[in-house]
């Protein structure tokens, strides 16, 4: 039988660290959440939000209010689809990018200070850990 209450455990010893993270690093003026969408529609340039919100696991209605933030704040610019006035494509400003750029520099420096009593051999031993779980959890299969 495998041990289902390690991966459990893990995924609760997890949680508490991204919700660290998200109060330390994400929480103002995004929280966790809207980075990952920022983000993802950096990396995903043209996806809808339903695309977006699907990939990650997000429900439409939040979405929506995401991508309404966004969109007033001028971080992404949104272009209606051929044939469909309810579907946009959503596409990343520059001002989007620097807002980015910021979050990033903001989530490495906090980074840098929750792993700093860690060697430089643990701190490699932590990278590969969770390669390990990407890899593993990135098989179609699992998902």
């Amino acid at each position: 039988m495998r041990k289902m209450g390690s991966i459990r455990r893990f995924n609760r010893f997890y949680s508490s660290i991204l919700g660290r993270i998200d109060q330390k690093i994400y929480h103002d003026p995004y929280p966790l959440t809207e980075v990952r969408v920022l983000q993802e529609i950096d990396f995903e340039n043209g996806k809808t939000a339903s695309e977006i919100g699907d990939k990650l696991g997000i429900d439409r209605g939040y979405m929506s209010r995401i991508i309404k933030k966004f969109d007033s704040a001028g971080l992404i610019e949104k272009k209606q689809l051929s044939g469909d006035k309810r579907h946009f494509a959503l596409f990343i400003t520059k001002k989007g990018k620097e807002e980015i750029e910021k979050l990033v520099a903001t989530a490495d420096e906090a980074l840098v200070e929750m792993t700093k009593n860690l060697s430089l051999e643990e701190f490699l031993e932590l990278v590969a850990a969770m390669q390990t779980i990407e890899k593993l959890f990135s098989k179609e299969d699992v998902n």
